[in-house]
C-alpha cells in the first residue's frame, strides 16, 4: 500500500541496476517471514525474519558474507529461547 511502499523505492532499484558490484544491503523490517531470490526479475534477495521484538514469533537472521556466498540462518523466539528455523546459502554474481 502507498502507506508501505518505500520512500524512493524506484530509485534505489535503479541505484542497484548501475552498480553491480553491489552485493548486499539492509533496511528496516516488517512484521512477516520472508526469503526470496528475485534475482532473476533484477530485484534482490529478500531476508526479512520480522521483528526481534515481537513477542508471538519474534525473529532473526544470521548472515555470513563470505566471498561470492552468503548464508542465512534464521531464528524464531518460541518457547523462552531462540530456535534456528532454516539455513539457506545463495552465490552471488562476482
Amino acid at each position: 500500500t502507498p502507506r508501505k511502499q518505500l520512500v524512493r523505492g524506484d530509485t534505489l532499484q535503479q541505484l542497484i541496476v548501475e552498480h553491480p558490484q553491489i552485493k548486499l544491503y539492509c533496511h528496516g523490517h516488517t512484521h512477516r517471514r520472508c526469503q526470496a531470490d528475485l534475482r532473476s526479475s533484477q530485484l534482490p534477495l529478500i531476508l526479512d525474519t520480522g521483528s526481534t521484538s515481537y513477542r508471538k514469533q519474534g525473529g532473526w537472521n544470521l548472515i555470513d558474507l563470505s566471498g561470492n556466498s552468503v548464508s542465512v540462518e534464521s531464528y524464531e523466539w518460541s518457547c523462552n529461547a531462540w530456535h534456528p528455523q532454516l539455513k539457506v546459502s545463495y552465490e552471488l554474481d562476482s
